[in-house]
Formats: structure tokens, sequence, C-alpha cells
């Protein structure tokens, strides 16, 4: 057997054990052949001889040359690993999972649906009790016009940001287009708030329930568990902000409206 460690280790010749290598780069030429089992740790290892035995390498970059011939596995852990269509190895190549690399759990995916929801929940009770008549007429949109909503909320999900750039061409304009942009991402989460708070709304309604905060409550909770639902979840996602959007847009310009003319009379 060869355990060694040094910055260049190149095996050339024969050797009748195992090769324990740690390097910044080990090298089994074309010309060697390890009887046993190769064991490295290196920042690049190259096998283009004959391995016996299994090859178990981590290093940065793994390759196997064309005239590598590896009698059992190979598993390696490595970035960027290489093998030429001439290598051959008798048993399986492996890639292992390096120590360090955390586990795949949904933890994180649920800690980010809760906050979310946490987020969502708080607006939505600062929306109702700051606006509750503005609130109503947006369920009433939605429940009464919901084709015509969603095609003002699709023109203002497509037309307001082409009005930021367009504000954002002139020097003047880009703070007005970077305070427009804050402005219109708080309309786009409250509209999509109301979206799911206004079709929660027309469940309670087809049911006969009354329409109040429980109904806030199981939208938004509704929305959260759909949303972890590809695709479909999505296409939900989609269609309450284009409504809450639509919805909100026409309760604006409406207030904007009745505004003006008291202040013309």
């Amino acid at each position: 057997d060869v355990a060694v460690a040094a910055g260049v280790v190149r095996v050339d010749g024969a050797v009748a054990g195992n090769v324990n290598a740690g390097a910044g780069t080990v090298e089994v030429s074309e010309t060697a052949r390890v009887g046993g089992d190769l064991d490295a740790g290196a920042g690049y290892v190259s096998v283009d001889g004959r391995v016996d035995g299994d090859v178990r390498v981590g290093a940065e970059t793994v390759a196997l040359g064309p005239n590598a011939r590896v009698g059992g596995d190979v598993r390696y852990d490595a970035a960027d690993f290489s093998r030429d269509p001439d290598a051959a190895v008798e048993g399986s190549v492996v890639r292992e999972r390096r120590r360090s690399d955390p586990v795949p759990t949904p933890i994180g995916s649920v800690v980010a649906v809760g906050y979310g929801l946490l987020a969502n929940l708080f607006l939505g009770f600062v929306l109702l009790l700051a606006f509750p008549a503005f609130s109503d007429g947006v369920v009433t949109r939605v429940a009464s016009e919901p084709a015509r909503t969603a095609g003002v909320g699709l023109l203002a999900l497509l037309g307001a940001p082409l009005v930021l750039l367009v504000t954002a061409l002139t020097i003047v304009g880009i703070p007005l287009s970077l305070v427009g942009a804050v402005l219109f991402a708080g309309t786009l989460w409250a509209g999509s708030v109301y979206g799911q708070y206004a079709l929660a709304a027309r469940v309670f309604v087809a049911l006969g329930l009354p329409v109040g905060w429980l109904t806030l409550v199981s939208g938004l909770v509704g929305f959260a568990v759909l949303g972890v639902v590809p695709v479909l979840g999505g296409l939900f996602d989609l269609l309450a902000l284009l409504l809450g959007l639509g919805a909100l847009a026409a309760g604006l310009r409406a207030a904007y409206g009745r505004r003006r003319i008291g202040t013309a009379t």
C-alpha cells in the first residue's frame, strides 16, 4: 500500500495494494496500475491508468481519461466530473453527497408559506379595518363584473411597468419611477390580498354564509395551501391578483372621480 500527502502526487508505475493520496493534484497516468483501491482527496484528480479496485475521490474536478480502466466502482464527490467515452468502469459510477451538503427538507418552504400568510393576514386586517366601505366595493365589483374586473387588472399589470419604464428614460423621471415602482409593488400586494378575499366572499355568499373576518382568513389560508400545488396554485394566484388589482384600480378611479366632483361643487 501507498499513503502519501504532497502538493502533486503522480502514479506512473505499478502499486500492488491500495493508494491513499491527499494533494492539490493527484494523477494516475496511462502507464500506472493500482492493484487495490484508489482513495484520493484533492483539488484535481485525473485517472488515466488501471485501478483494479474501487476509485473513491473527493475533489473540485475529477476526470477519467481514455485509458482509464477501473475494476470496481467509481465514487466521487466533485463539482466537475468528466468521463472520456473510452474510459472503462466495470462497476457503477456514483456521485456521493458531501457531508456538508444539507439534506433537502420541506421546512424552508413551510416557513416561507407561513410567513407569507401572516403578512397577508396583517395587510388584510389593515385594509378591512381602515377602508371597510372600499373593501366592500372590491367584493361587489368582483362578484358583479368578474370578466371586466380581471381585464382591468391585466391592463394595470402590463401597463404600469411600461409607464414606469418610459418615465425612467429621463433623468428627472428616475426618482419618480423608483417611487412609482415601490407604490406599484404595494398595489400588487394589496390587489392579491383583495382578490383572495373577494373570491372567498363569493364562496361564502354561495353557501349562504355572512361575509366578514372569517371570509378573509379562510380565503388567505385557502390560497396559501393551494399555492403549494404546482401550476394550479399559480393559476389561481394569478386569477386572484387580476381580480383584486382590477377591483382596486376601478375603486381608486371611482373615488378620484367622486373627489373631483366634490371639489368642483
